[in-house]
C-alpha cells in the first residue's frame, strides 16, 4: 500500500511553482480536498494531469514555460518537463547541505509572523486589507518560484505553516472578506501565472 503524502495548498503551489490562487481555483473546480484542508499530493497531481488542459501557468526551475498539466505529469513520473531554459552561467551543485539551508531559509521567509509583518507594512503603506493579504501571500511564495536550486521533491515533506484565519482577522479586521481577497489574488496574479492572459496596457 502506498503511503499518502498530505500537503497544504501552499506546498502544492510551491511544488508546481504557481501561485496559491491557482490552487484555490483548482479546488473550486473539483481538486480533491480533505476535510482537514490538506491534499493528498499524488491524488492532487493525478487530478491536475487529468483535469486540466495544459493552458494553465507554472514555471520550471530555470524559469522556462511549463503548463501545470506538464508539471504534474513530470512530478508523477519524477522527471523534469521539457521547457526552454533561460541561459545563465552554470552553477555548482553543492549537494544536500545547500538544499537543506535553502529550504530552511524559505521556511524562515514564509514563517507566519514574517508574512503577517509584511502585511502590516503593506497596511501602513496605504494598502487595503485585501491588498495587504494578497501581497503578503505573494511575498511568502515568490522566493520558492525563483530558486532553481530547489526542486519540488525538496519541498514535499517540508511543513510551511501559514498564518491562521484568526491571526489574519486580528490584523485585517474581524469582518475581513477572505473570498474578496481570493478574487483579488486571482485577478492580480493571473498575468504572473499565465502571461498570455495579461491585459493590454
Amino acid at each position: 500500500m502506498t503511503r499518502k503524502t498530505l500537503i497544504s495548498r501552499a506546498v502544492l503551489a510551491r511544488t508546481l511553482k504557481c501561485s496559491r490562487s491557482t490552487i484555490s481555483q483548482l479546488v473550486s473546480k473539483g481538486l480533491p480536498l480533505r476535510t482537514d484542508g490538506k491534499l493528498d499530493r499524488s491524488e492532487a497531481l493525478r487530478w491536475i494531469a487529468g483535469s486540466t488542459s495544459g493552458a494553465g501557468g507554472g514555471w520550471d526551475g530555470d524559469h522556462g514555460r511549463a503548463s501545470l498539466r506538464e508539471r504534474a505529469l513530470a512530478l508523477l513520473a519524477a522527471t523534469a518537463p521539457a521547457v526552454q531554459p533561460v541561459q545563465r552561467a552554470p552553477q555548482a551543485d553543492h549537494g544536500a547541505d545547500a538544499r537543506r539551508v535553502a529550504v530552511d531559509i524559505l521556511r524562515r521567509i514564509a514563517a507566519p509572523l514574517e508574512v503577517l509583518g509584511f502585511a502590516r507594512v503593506a497596511l501602513r503603506a496605504g494598502c487595503s486589507p485585501e491588498q495587504a493579504y494578497v501581497l503578503a501571500g505573494w511575498f511568502a511564495v515568490q522566493p520558492t518560484l525563483n530558486l532553481s536550486e530547489i526542486t519540488s521533491d525538496d519541498l514535499v515533506d517540508v511543513d510551511f505553516p501559514e498564518p491562521t484565519e484568526e491571526q489574519w482577522k486580528n490584523l485585517l479586521g474581524g469582518d475581513f472578506d477572505f473570498d474578496a481577497a481570493g478574487e483579488l489574488e486571482n485577478e492580480v496574479t493571473r498575468p504572473e501565472i499565465d502571461p498570455a492572459r495579461e491585459p493590454e496596457a
